[in-house]
């Protein structure tokens, strides 16, 4: 799907790459299965691919860390323990590689050159978008000079939550204009969008009907347990939903889509200078499921972020949550079945 005679390459940011769990996220298989489906490549700059082995590792170590901490207080607690077995930092790196190899035959490399590191380093210095005044972006700045480069031969899409690379850091304003500069300079053909959602929603619009109240209860049913106890540790108790967005994508099983979620929740919490006064807030919580139409099942709940704002939706400090997970949840349904993407590439 290329609005010119150019092949489609589409480079999704280190950021993306880790909120997917390296694309193995529900919504992360549509991404594969659309470029599958458009012949198109994921573009896989060097200094992102140093990133992703890098901070890979860094969060499976630290999800291990947690998990020992509070094992080691569920056994104290408890005056016994079972045996458990968590990877070590050789099988994390392993994975991570495991994983790059499998998405192989859709990656597109672009090894960093002399000419991406001098142009990044004049970026720098001048500070020009995605850098500005004491915020050197050196890595993002060799990301733009990899996408330059490769549009000269491809129809270029970017895919960030990194708001640098925007107009005054607002992605609705598009391109910083130095950027787009560039692409005019180089003939090139760029599309940014800001978080893998937006994109998804913009190149799949042939969807199956589904019934979004329906999704959103099922969704609603199997998280709202774990929300709940999530906003007690915080000082809220969680009230009734408020609004739910729910998206939804292809994968290239039949009757199996991905969906995209979005649900704010009503909740309370005491101030810390009035006791027992209740104030307002709201808890949205952000992720992706597949949805198995045909059984009316959702399976393989991940959620990308949670947090806690006030009534007015600005943060409360002290009190937002950010997290990143992916989990194997599966519920509703006459016969929930696991699913995970498994084509060979």
């Amino acid at each position: 799907m290329t609005t010119s005679n150019k092949p489609l390459c589409i480079i999704i940011d280190t950021n993306v790459w880790l909120n997917s769990s390296l694309l193995r996220v529900p919504i992360g298989s549509s991404l594969i299965y659309f470029a599958l489906q458009n012949k198109a490549h994921i573009g896989l700059p060097e200094i992102i691919e140093m990133e992703i082995r890098k901070h890979a590792t860094r969060l499976g170590k630290d999800a291990i860390e947690k998990i020992k901490e509070n094992f080691d207080k569920l056994e104290r607690l408890m005056g016994w323990r079972d045996d458990y077995r968590l990877p070590n930092l050789e099988e994390l790196s392993k994975n991570t590689e495991a994983r790059l190899d499998e998405l192989g035959n859709l990656l597109l490399r672009i090894p960093i050159t002399f000419e991406h590191m001098k142009a990044a380093l004049d970026m720098v210095l001048e500070e020009l978008p995605p850098n500005g005044n004491k915020k050197q972006q050196y890595k993002d700045s060799l990301i733009w000079q990899a996408i330059l480069q490769l549009a000269q031969t491809h129809e270029m899409v970017f895919i960030t939550e990194d708001k640098a690379f925007f107009e005054d850091r607002e992605p609705k304003k598009g391109l910083a204009l130095n950027l787009k500069a560039d692409i005019l300079t180089a003939n090139g053909q760029v599309s940014m969008f800001y978080e893998l959602n937006s994109y998804l929603k913009a190149v799949m619009d042939t969807m199956p009907p589904i019934n979004e109240s329906q999704v959103t209860e099922l969704i609603d049913s199997g998280i709202r347990h774990e929300l709940e106890e999530t906003a007690q540790t915080q000082g809220f108790d969680l009230r009734d939903r408020y609004k739910a967005n729910i998206s939804a994508y292809l994968t290239e099983k039949s009757g199996v889509l991905s969906i995209s979620y979005t649900i704010t929740y009503n909740a309370e919490g005491k101030t810390e200078n009035e006791d027992g006064i209740m104030i307002p807030a709201l808890l949205i919580v952000e992720g992706s499921c597949y949805y198995n139409i045909r059984f009316d099942a959702i399976t393989d709940v991940s959620h990308a972020l949670l947090k806690i704002v006030d009534s007015k939706g600005e943060s409360i400090p002290g009190k937002s949550i950010q997290y990143l997970y992916a989990q194997g949840m599966a519920f509703g349904g006459r016969e929930p079945i696991q699913y995970r993407y498994r084509e060979a590439l």
